[in-house]
């Protein structure tokens, strides 16, 4: 009993207390009603002014990324060897001082503006490293053995992979988990079709494709040219 009326009266109290100011808003002619709509458009208005100024800090990082961006896909390469090895070291130097930026996972407004400008930011190293790309495609093409070519190709290997942890691991390790969930269940459906030599053979099959272009792929061009040589000869 004591409890309800102390309950019943605290709720007096702020009736009172609000009949009270609102009758001193009257006298003074303050509107509580447009006092707080002013504080909430104020807010607003501040909110559009930083939105606008993060949208044009980013526009500027974009426009310079996309100046340097510009420039490395202006570059011809040469059709001497010699020059064109000059042109792969100076864009591995570049590389070598560039990275990939890894999105963040947060969902606040601060982790989305970052993971803006790093997207941005990316475009950079991503013109370096498809042009180095093409450049030691050319060589290969001019001169296959040429001395030098494969620590070029072994630098292009790294950075795929480096590019492919720091831009996509998120998404990757989420595929993997998925896989790994998967993986197991379709065995176990699929356990009773297969007899054991056609489980090896299939897994051996699979194993034999991928080596075969793992080492292809990245040598075709030494390949051929050991071909055309036998041929020659």
């Amino acid at each position: 009993m004591g409890s309800l009326k102390t309950g019943f009266g605290r709720q007096l109290g702020r009736l009172g207390a609000n009949a009270v100011g609102n009758k001193i808003a009257e006298w003074t002619g303050l509107d509580q009603s447009e006092h707080r709509t002013f504080h909430r458009g104020e807010s607003a208005t501040k909110e559009r002014a930083e939105a606008r100024a993060t949208k044009g800090v980013l526009n500027s990082i974009d426009s310079a990324v996309i100046a340097n961006v510009d420039e490395v896909r202006d570059i011809i390469f040469s059709e001497d060897p010699k020059e064109l090895f000059l042109q792969l070291e100076t864009l591995e130097v570049q590389m070598s001082s560039e990275t990939w930026r890894m999105a963040i996972g947060g969902g606040s407004e601060e982790d989305q503006v970052q993971n803006e400008e790093n997207k941005i930011r990316n475009k950079y190293p991503d013109a370096l490293y498809a042009k180095f790309c093409k450049g030691v495609e050319h060589l290969e093409k001019i001169e296959p053995f040429y001395a030098g070519i494969f620590h070029f190709k072994f630098k292009k290997y790294l950075w795929a992979w480096k590019r492919f942890i720091l831009k996509y691991m998120p998404f990757s390790v989420l595929g993997i988990f998925i896989g790994a969930l998967a993986i197991p269940g379709v065995c176990i459906e699929k356990y009773d079709k297969f007899t054991e030599t056609h489980q090896y053979v299939i897994f051996w099959t699979i194993i034999g494709i991928y080596v075969i272009l793992r080492l292809y792929i990245p040598f075709r061009w030494q390949i051929h040219a050991l071909l055309h040589k036998n041929k020659a000869s």
